[in-house]
């Protein structure tokens, strides 16, 4: 299969709900966030388009941090569970990390749903093959109590050489 990456498009919002509703441990957002991605990180959001048809494949979405550590942080990766273990992934991470690193950065953070075991190992490996050090920063759970929401992330930061 050949696939070919390219920044983030407004037009590519709704094929990248539908790839993140397809995948269990993405978090679905609001069209919102995928415009703002689309405007205002499309230097550092990726989409990987299947050459046989167009289509969205695979997603990656950046932000880098407001405040003066220059950071980035690696919001959500997705890639069609009919479509994995063929690259992809690490395709869009090595694309990130490639960019992020031509930004002058210091490093790349990035959290993990302690139970996505799949996702936890493609990018632990991606890093390795890009001869980067990931360092487990901690475990937290968030908890909102007002509107019963909870999650556990594993949190980690990548400093680049």
């Amino acid at each position: 299969m050949h696939i070919k990456l390219r920044n983030i498009q407004e037009g590519d919002i709704s094929e990248i709900i539908s790839l993140a509703n397809s995948c269990l441990h993405v978090e679905d957002h609001s069209p919102f966030v995928y415009w703002m991605l689309s405007k205002y990180f499309n230097n550092i959001t990726f989409v990987a388009i299947n050459g046989a048809d167009n289509s969205i494949v695979g997603f990656v979405s950046g932000v880098i941090a407001s405040n003066s550590r220059k950071i980035g942080y690696i919001w959500q990766v997705a890639v069609d569970p009919t479509k994995r273990r063929i690259g992809i992934g690490t395709k869009l991470i090595t694309k990130i990390i490639t960019e992020l690193q031509s930004q002058q950065l210091k490093g790349v953070e990035f959290s993990i749903d302690p139970v996505n075991y799949a996702s936890k190992k493609m990018i632990l490996s991606t890093f390795e093959m890009l001869g980067l050090i990931v360092e487990e920063k901690d475990k937290f759970s968030i908890h909102i109590e007002e509107i019963d929401w909870a999650e556990s992330h594993q949190h980690f930061l990548v400093e680049f050489k």
